[in-house]
């Protein structure tokens, strides 16, 4: 379940907490400095409720770590946003491999990364572990993926994203390409991929949104696809679930403490998989051409976002 436009989902899935933010997606306000994307080096603004007020003000779209000693701890202007960790300071400290998978700067869908968001991501050495997405086919072929991964479109894969006035076509192909590179690699054989979007299609739903367990609001349910060679086969979880409760997959698996109450009281997806059963071999994955007159609206698919 999922109660924000894309930014905020990117914040969620990897700090199991909107830290505040609405989960608006960034504006550049008259005057800012212009930089690329939507993060701590882009200039913009967003909303952020005031912890002791509940007022929304407007911040820099940016999570900022006063430790790295930057101007504003990261942040183009002044920010009450407090530092919050990810799953990413979590790995590195167990010594563990990850990678996210999107748009670099310069690239088409940098944007939608999620590390250039967290100061502490973009600003130190976690910052080359953002790649771009056409570098998971061949990290997925050469049996070198790391050990937790998030992929995004981004780069030549930006308008494979399923938004309104893109191609469904073009979403459905990349998201083939994506399993059947796991499914085809070296590591198949220890390997779970969750597909899932960042925001809803905002249709009607008639099951009420919950809270979760820091208070704040779910919104409308998202589809959430496993593959893995454990995943029962044909089977339908219908335990209500949010990107935390991947993360606390990828903690448990790992044994890794939780970020916050959130993850902490997650469902880890534990009746979704039987790892005693014979290993699910690979599924054919089918590449469609584009039909006759579909196209992507660069400009539409740029604002629409949300």
């Amino acid at each position: 379940m999922k109660d924000s436009p894309s930014w905020g989902g990117h914040i969620y899935v990897v700090a199991a907490s909107l830290d505040g933010f609405t989960g608006m997606i960034p504006w550049r306000e008259r005057g800012t400095p212009r930089g690329p994307g939507w993060g701590c080096d882009s200039g913009m603004t967003t909303e952020w409720v005031d912890p002791a007020t509940h007022q929304i003000k407007d911040v820099p779209s940016c999570i900022p770590d006063p430790s790295l000693r930057l101007p504003n701890g990261g942040a183009y202007k002044p920010t009450p946003v407090a530092y919050e960790p990810t799953i990413m300071d979590r790995l590195d400290a167990a010594g563990l491999s990850w990678k996210i998978y999107g748009g670099k700067r310069g690239q088409r869908g940098y944007e939608w990364s999620i590390c250039p968001t967290f100061a502490e991501c973009l600003y130190t050495r976690q910052d080359a572990h953002l790649v771009t997405d056409k570098r998971f086919f061949t990290d997925a072929k050469a049996g070198a993926l790391p050990s937790f991964s998030v992929i995004t479109p981004g780069g030549p894969y930006a308008g494979d994203s399923c938004h309104n006035f893109a191609s469904n076509t073009a979403c459905d192909n990349f998201v083939g390409q994506v399993a059947s590179a796991l499914m085809t690699g070296p590591e198949w054989h220890a390997t779970a991929l969750f597909i899932t979007w960042d925001d809803c299609g905002c249709f009607y739903d008639q099951v009420p949104p919950g809270r979760n367990p820091d208070g704040t609001q779910q919104g409308p349910r998202l589809p959430l696809m496993i593959v893995s060679p454990y995943a029962k086969p044909g089977y339908t979880d219908d335990t209500r679930a949010t990107f935390e409760d991947v993360l606390a997959f990828v903690e448990q698996t790992f044994k890794l403490a939780p970020l916050g109450v959130n993850d902490a009281q997650a469902y880890p997806f534990s009746k979704s998989f039987n790892y005693s059963q014979s290993p699910l071999k690979p599924v054919h994955m089918v590449h469609r051409a584009l039909p006759k007159g579909e196209h992507i609206d660069w400009a539409q698919l740029r604002q629409d976002d949300t």
